[in-house]
C-alpha cells in the first residue's frame, strides 16, 4: 500500500520564496555533482512561479551561499555552480603519496578524535569532524589527510546510509558505535594490506 505524501501550501514573502528555491538549487546541485561543479536549469524550479524574472536576485543569493565557490547564470537560464569540495559528500582526490601504514595511522587518530568530539557534542557532521581534525595538522599534509579520510569514510557506506536532504551526514550518539565499527573495519583492512605488502 502506497503512503500518500502530504502537501502543504505556505504563504511566503518574495525574499523567503527566493531563499527557499536558492537553497533547493544548491542542495540538488551538490547531491548531483560527480566532481565539484554542476549545471542546473533555473526553469526546472518554481512550481508554477517564473523564477527567471528574479534571475539577478537569485544570482546574488547564490553568490552569498557559503557552499558555493563560483556561480554564473547564462541567457538560457543555465546555472553553473562550483562548490567548495568539503560540501560535496562524495568528492575526494586520490592520494598516492601515503602508504597503507600512514593511512591506517591517520584513520586511527581520526577514530579517537571523532569518538570524543561526538561524545562531547551529541552529534556532528562528517564535514565538521574532518575539517576539525585536519585543521590541527601540519599545513603541508592537510590536503592528503583530508582526502584519505573522505575516501575511507565514503567506502564504509555510512554516508550512503545516513545522508540527509541537506547533503550533510551526522554522527550522533545513536549511530556513533556503527560509525566507529565501520572505521575500525577500514583500519583492519589497511593493516591487512600492510601485512601483505611486507610479506611481498
Amino acid at each position: 500500500m502506497k503512503i500518500r505524501e502530504e502537501k502543504f501550501v505556505i504563504n511566503m514573502t518574495k525574499e523567503e520564496m527566493l531563499k527557499f528555491y536558492v537553497n533547493k538549487i544548491v542542495e540538488d546541485g551538490i547531491r548531483e555533482c560527480s566532481e565539484f561543479n554542476t549545471s542546473i536549469y533555473l526553469n526546472a524550479y518554481g512550481d508554477g512561479i517564473d523564477l527567471t524574472k528574479y534571475k539577478d536576485e537569485i544570482l546574488q543569493l547564490l553568490y552569498r551561499d557559503e557552499r558555493i565557490a563560483d556561480v554564473t547564470i547564462n541567457n538560457e537560464m543555465c546555472i553553473d555552480m562550483v562548490f567548495y569540495t568539503s560540501y560535496c559528500p562524495y568528492f575526494y582526490d586520490e592520494v598516492d603519496t601515503l602508504d597503507s601504514k600512514e593511512q591506517s595511522e591517520i584513520l586511527s587518530d581520526f577514530y579517537y578524535y571523532s569518538s570524543s568530539r561526538v561524545f562531547e557534542n551529541g552529534y556532528l557532521s562528517i564535514r565538521s569532524l574532518i575539517d576539525g581534525f585536519v585543521n590541527n595538522k601540519d599545513e603541508d599534509s592537510r590536503d592528503d589527510i583530508y582526502n584519505v579520510l573522505k575516501k575511507k569514510i565514503i567506502e564504509t557506506g555510512f554516508i550512503d546510509k545516513y545522508i540527509e536532504d541537506s547533503n550533510e551526514t551526522f554522527v550522533t550518539l545513536e549511530n556513533k558505535k556503527e560509525f566507529e565499527k565501520m572505521l575500525h573495519d577500514r583500519i583492519k583492512t589497511l593493516e591487512q594490506n600492510l601485512e601483505a605488502e611486507e610479506f611481498e
